[in-house]
């Protein structure tokens, strides 16, 4: 497998003296232009199809582009057989995934998607794959033939077989591409046991994910695997992913639900060893289970797990499974992971987005990842770019967080300094086609709205109706950022206002744990990580300056592909946060100012403390609470069974304040 040079570029090429000088001419016409993509092959990825012409051609595919076949061998017969035999095999591939409606038989297509260069010229490849443009009708064929080739298969029920016309459709139901560094961790083998993808929020980990969780489950026919997760939510959304991407990747292999297959959350019960994967491994190795309680928590169940298993004699000792897959790995301490080494035979194999908790005091070699994933395919580049604003303070006198430019680049983004004396730089992230269109209609990624009034989210609903027709009511979510029993009365009251004037059903997530079609999707933040939908509104009290606070912000907001409603119960004090987004909707980048190093030193010593109170048990975390207010001790054990019932994080040291403050008087 050859080495990725960007995410824009990937081959599977096997260098010789006569094929490199025209894969460097493709990487240069790469790095010519931020919007240029290509892959250089020499058989469909993921087949294990042979051709007698192997290794005399090279075949390079770009979105929007015909198939380029360079002819570097000295038989054009022999070559013509080659592309031939190519296109038959895309046909295939197409009959197996269900393409064929669309894209037919190679002899309906081959005069239009087809570009042959016999005796190539080195110097002339960047216009060669200028001249193999597809005409606009061919576009589309053209991107579903490039899928079929790298394997990123599309459900031609949800992206539809035709071109679609509406915006929230063109976002909708947009072709999905694998990038160069998506490629490389779906195709390569790593020879490691485990193997790890780091990437932002919306970079497509869970999709790569389950190509290689169908790869173990089909390449490997005793295999036992388990897919786990923190989120019960999210663990029932992969367990019905997994039933529709195995269904679509024809996949003919029955699913033996736990027997050779587990999808649940990370604890579970102590009845039920399918129910976790704490449970199964539990259950496997006859260990003590520990019940959920506000002592308990992954690094102790999993570090007394541990020890647990290291007592088991060598001679005894077997593996649990052979494959372990996790999802959201940053919800997870090392401890985990160790675990999940140990008990596996051949792979563990996890994606994480280390920046959910953006505020994390890290060591450079704390994690060490194989792929790392910076370009953002859910989200419109410019919610990203102020969800991570507003997340680190970039518009505030006092910022909350700053990166060093490698970590700027790490998360995407190219610094640009613009002004030495006021320290003014500009961040910027690569554009994705995806949302060109958006931009172009001159369409807000992010509106901030000073009125939470359940009006304000019926007229947003509204609005949202009336500028697209074709939007359903589980493509809309509102998420309540905030905690105490307020926000359940507003969600009881905004179901009815949503049922009575939009006559839409209402999913509360709080209690069915899933998503509902044809229902908006309402929610605290407990039950959205992993899940996406066009629009998203987010309602909360204010904004403050807290640093988990800042971070829910950063995780909600980016919830959105299309739009985000910020709705804020709250006058003045943002005027630079508005004006902050402001510039990066009508210019498309984040203008803030670099803190010098004693601001830098500043911030370094409060996330220092931040990431103190986020590592202590919570009852340590509370003690230290109570005594700061002095609460009276016999108060203290009933205030503290109300901090457990209530959902906002128990680690937010202002939020747990603020309740104490607002509540005590129930305890006096």
């Amino acid at each position: 497998m050859a080495a990725i040079e960007s995410s824009r570029y990937f081959d599977c090429i096997e260098k010789n003296e006569t094929n490199t000088p025209f894969i460097e001419k493709v990487k240069e016409y790469v790095n010519a232009d931020d919007h240029n993509i290509a892959f250089v092959l020499d058989k469909p990825l993921g087949t294990k199809y042979e051709y007698d012409y192997y290794g005399k051609v090279l075949v390079v595919i770009s979105p929007n582009h015909k198939l380029l076949f360079l002819n570097i061998g000295d038989d054009g017969d022999e070559f013509e057989e080659f592309v031939d035999e190519f296109c038959d095999d895309i046909y295939n591939l197409s009959d197996k995934h269900g393409y064929c409606e669309h894209i037919n038989r190679p002899r309906k297509w081959k005069d239009c998607l087809v570009n042959k260069i016999n005796n190539p010229s080195v110097e002339r490849v960047a216009d060669y794959i200028h001249e193999s443009v597809a005409a606009p009708e061919w576009k589309r064929k053209a991107n579903l033939i490039l899928t079929l080739l790298v394997g990123c298969i599309n459900d031609l029920d949800k992206i539809g077989k035709d071109d679609p016309t509406t915006l929230l459709d063109k976002v909708k139901h947009n072709i999905v591409l694998f990038d160069g560094d998506q490629t490389r961790f779906v195709y390569a083998d790593f020879h490691k046991k485990v193997i790890s993808v780091q990437g932002l929020s919306g970079t497509g980990k869970t999709e790569l994910l389950l190509h290689r969780l169908k790869n173990a489950y089909t390449d490997d026919a005793d295999s036992r695997i388990f897919f786990t997760c923190h989120n019960r939510v999210l663990a029932t959304t992969l367990a019905n992913r997994v039933t529709a991407f195995f269904n679509f990747m024809s996949v003919n292999k029955q699913i033996e639900w736990n027997k050779r297959l587990w999808i649940s959350h990370a604890w579970g019960s102590s009845y039920n060893p399918n129910s976790g994967l704490y449970s199964f491994l539990c259950h496997y190795y006859k260990a003590p289970f520990i019940q959920y309680s506000s002592n308990s928590n992954y690094e102790a169940i999993f570090g007394n797990l541990l020890k647990h298993i290291n007592t088991i004699p060598k001679e005894e000792f077997t593996p649990a499974l052979d494959y372990i897959f996790v999802d959201e790995r940053q919800d997870f301490p090392d401890v985990f992971i160790k675990v999940c080494e140990t008990v596996t035979r051949k792979m563990v194999i996890w994606a994480g987005d280390i920046y959910q908790d953006i505020f994390e005091t890290r060591k450079d070699d704390k994690v060490k990842v194989d792929v790392v994933l910076n370009r953002c395919y859910r989200t419109d580049p410019r919610t990203l770019m102020f969800a991570h604003s507003l997340a680190m303070g970039l518009f505030d006198d006092n910022k909350l967080d700053w990166q060093t430019e490698d970590g700027w680049k790490s998360l995407g983004y190219e610094l640009q300094r613009i002004d030495q004396l006021t320290r003014e730089v500009h961040l910027r992230r690569q554009p994705i086609d995806r949302f060109q269109e958006v931009q172009e209609n001159n369409v807000p990624s992010v509106r901030i709205i000073e009125n939470i009034s359940y009006e304000t989210v019926i007229g947003i609903m509204q609005e949202i109706k009336q500028n697209h027709p074709t939007v359903m009511p589980h493509d809309i979510c509102v998420i309540m950022i905030g905690g105490g029993n307020g926000i359940y009365q507003y969600m009881d009251q905004l179901t009815v206002y949503i049922n009575q004037q939009l006559r839409w059903k209402v999913n509360r997530a709080v209690e069915s744990k899933e998503k509902v079609r044809n229902q908006v999707y309402l929610t605290n933040t407990n039950n959205v990580k992993g899940l996406e939908f066009p629009f998203v509104i987010c309602v909360c009290g204010k904004i403050d300056d807290s640093y988990k606070s800042r971070n829910t912000y950063y995780t909600m907001l980016t919830r959105s592909f299309l739009q985000t409603y910020l709705l804020i119960n709250q006058t003045g004090g943002i005027g630079k946060i508005k004006e902050g987004l402001e510039i990066i909707n009508r210019e498309g980048y984040i203008k803030t100012c670099e803190p010098t190093d004693v601001e830098l030193e500043k911030i370094r010593k409060n996330k220092i403390e931040y990431n103190k109170d986020a590592q202590i048990p919570l009852d340590q975390f509370l003690q230290q609470i109570f005594d700061e207010m002095k609460i009276d001790p016999s108060m203290r054990i009933p205030m503290k069974d109300a901090i457990l019932n209530v959902t906002f994080n128990k680690f937010d040291r202002e939020l747990v304040k603020e309740f104490i403050t607002s509540n005590k008087h129930y305890y006096e």
